[in-house]
């Protein structure tokens, strides 16, 4: 790929960056591995497989109050063994099939996808930093990913954090009280598309910049460190 400038990169961010570069500095951080939870959307589901299940129940019952009335054949109606016998009855044998079919494999449904999402609601919530963080990559590449895409960041209740990452209190206190990733004059931007320069929003001389860089990466290395 031959070199592109910053500016270039800037006006086709899109083609350039994309989900190459956004799902690398996704990647690169466990507390950015931020999804959706799809509460209302998942919520919706559950009430419409419980209600299938439920129309499937009263298929079973009414096949029950069939075989139990006066003039049904007598079959013996507390023996799975029973409706699967050669010469039971058609009702017998329907109320075996769905049982065992219709109602298994849908309970099955049911109940996988009910497990899967009790575990996704006990997910921890998403920092606020951590959201931040995500939305000022957006802020700093323009049009990297579509806006319809991107939009999921911005469902901010439904967010969850894919991995639970404890950190002590004196980390979370320096993280947020120095805006820890999120600080508003650090800017990233590229000279190609494999390389990152760091730029800072300020008026120092390259010197003083340079310094003052250092001396933050040096508190910031003995606080990290502390905190584990």
């Amino acid at each position: 790929m031959p070199n592109l400038t910053p500016e270039e990169i800037e006006i086709k961010e899109w083609k350039y960056t994309g989900y190459q570069h956004y799902t690398r500095f996704i990647a690169s951080d466990n507390d950015y591995l931020v999804f959706r939870r799809f509460s209302v959307l998942s919520t919706r589901v559950s009430l419409a497989l419980q209600d299938e299940i439920v129309v499937l129940e009263h298929e079973l019952a009414e096949l029950d109050n069939r075989l139990s009335e006066k003039h049904a054949p007598d079959i013996h109606n507390g023996s799975f063994r029973a409706d699967k016998a050669d010469k039971v009855s058609p009702i017998a044998s329907a109320r075996a099939k769905l049982l065992h079919g219709k109602i298994f494999h849908k309970l099955k449904e049911y109940n996988e996808f009910m497990f899967h999402y009790s575990h996704l609601t006990n997910r921890p919530p998403v920092p606020t930093k951590d959201a931040t963080s995500l939305s000022n990559w957006h802020e700093n590449h323009l049009n990297a990913i579509q806006d319809e895409e991107a939009a999921y960041i911005t469902h901010t209740e439904d967010l969850f954090s894919l991995v639970s990452n404890p950190k002590s209190p004196l980390r979370n206190l320096f993280e947020k009280s120095l805006h820890f990733r999120i600080f508003r004059p650090w800017q990233v931007k590229r000279k190609d598309p494999e390389n990152a320069i760091l730029s800072f929003a300020t008026e120092a001389k390259p010197f003083e910049t340079l310094g003052a860089t250092a001396a933050y990466s040096a508190v910031l290395m003995v606080f990290l460190q502390i905190g584990k």
